[in-house]
Parts: structure tokens; sequence; C-alpha cells
């Protein structure tokens, strides 16, 4: 083989390598939580796909106009996933049952590496549920909590991972909801002093002094807030 088609030969090995990696679809609504030096991302409202389950090693060197994102959504009996260490795939049978697709949720994650999400808009269905769905990030399985007491169900909330691994929903009218991961049980706490006004689609992150801090959102009648 000549030296030229040799170099067309790697250049189009190259070529398809690229242009056969996954690469998701535009989105919005959808969730994120960093694990392990992995964005995780699920869900979202898109013009083809609202299931999807990918994340992205922001441990390797990457560039934005080719980013290698790694594809773990569940579409039938077996999953294949890539391991962005080995660059191999494995063949995954022990999936489970998944959550339904949905978009406009907030992921938690805990110390172990797994990752919760609760309720959300069930895509093109009309349909809400109060539903809470951890993912383990190690063993890729999901399993359903069945928790008693569960507030109803929300969207476009957030969810603040607290040092003791338990999950504070803010964004339910009327109610602060806690997720005990111990106990798998629900209660609402109790505040004193002013309460910032109800929204949706709001920022909201824990600082290292232990305050919760929110931005920014859409209140009920649609208003949009900048208040923190």
């Amino acid at each position: 083989m000549s030296y030229f088609n040799f170099n067309i030969f790697t250049f189009f090995l190259n070529f398809i390598f690229i242009f056969a990696n996954f690469i998701p679809d535009s989105r919005w609504g959808h969730t994120s939580v960093l694990v392990d030096k992995k964005l995780y991302i699920s869900g979202g409202l898109s013009l083809t796909n609202w299931k999807e389950f990918f994340y992205l090693d922001v441990s390797q060197h990457f560039a934005i106009t080719a980013l290698q994102w790694n594809d773990l959504t569940f579409t039938g009996p077996t999953l294949d996933v890539g391991s962005s260490i080995k660059q191999q795939w494995a063949n995954v049978t022990n999936v489970g049952n998944q959550p339904t697709g949905r978009s406009q949720i907030s992921c938690a994650k805990f110390g172990n590496g797994s990752i919760a999400i609760f309720a959300g808009y069930f895509n093109y269905v009309n349909d809400s549920k109060n539903d809470l769905w951890i993912f383990d990030s190690l063993a890729l399985t999901w399993s359903l909590k069945n928790a008693s007491n569960a507030p109803p169900d929300i969207w476009a909330y957030r969810a603040i991972t607290l040092p003791d691994d338990a999950i504070l929903y803010i964004g339910v009218p009327f109610m602060l909801p806690l997720y005990d991961s111990t106990t798998n049980t629900w209660k609402n706490l109790n505040t004193t002093g002013p309460t910032p006004p109800s929204r949706h689609y709001f920022s909201a992150v824990l600082t290292s002094d232990k305050r919760i801090k929110i931005f920014g959102g859409s209140s009920d009648n649609s208003s949009i807030l900048g208040d923190l």
C-alpha cells in the first residue's frame, strides 16, 4: 500500500470513528449530576428521544467540537456500556427495571456514587407520578423506592443532597420534604421566618456554611424572578 493510499485509509477510519460516536439530541428540561468525574445527563425534551441516559468523562481531555459521549440508555434486555478507561465495551444484563422517560427533574447524588431522581414531567404522556428511583452508577442498576408519605408529584424543582445523604426537595408548594436515604422514609420540615415565593426552574446550591441559596426562577403566574 502506498504512503498516499495509507493516509487516505487512515483519514477515513478517523472520519468514520468520529461520526460513529454517540451524539445526544439537542434538548431542554433535562437534569445532570457529576459522579466520580463523570457528568451524567438524564431525560429532557427533544424532537426525537426523551429517554436518553448518557455521560461524559470529564477526567479525560476533550475538545468541545468532538465530545466523547457514552450512551447508557436502556432499550432492551441488554445494555452495551463503554469503558472510558479500557476503551472497550461490556455487555451488561442486570439492568432490571428503569424509570419512565421524564424531564424537568433534578438529580441528587449520594456519597456511594448512587443517583436519585424523583417525580418530574412525563414527556408526551400528560401524566405525573411521585416515584423515587435510585441509580447505582457502579452496578448500573435502577431500583424503585416505595417509601410512604412521599410528597405529591412535582416538576421543575431542585434536589439538594445534605452531608448525611438525606435529600431536601425545594419547589414543592407549601412543603419542604426531606428524603432519608438511610431509613427510606419521607418527612416534612417546618421552617420559621420569611418564606420565599413559590417558584419553578430556579437554581439552588448548598454552601460550605450549611446554607442553601436559591436564585431566580419562574413564579406560579409565570413571572420571571430575580431574587436570591
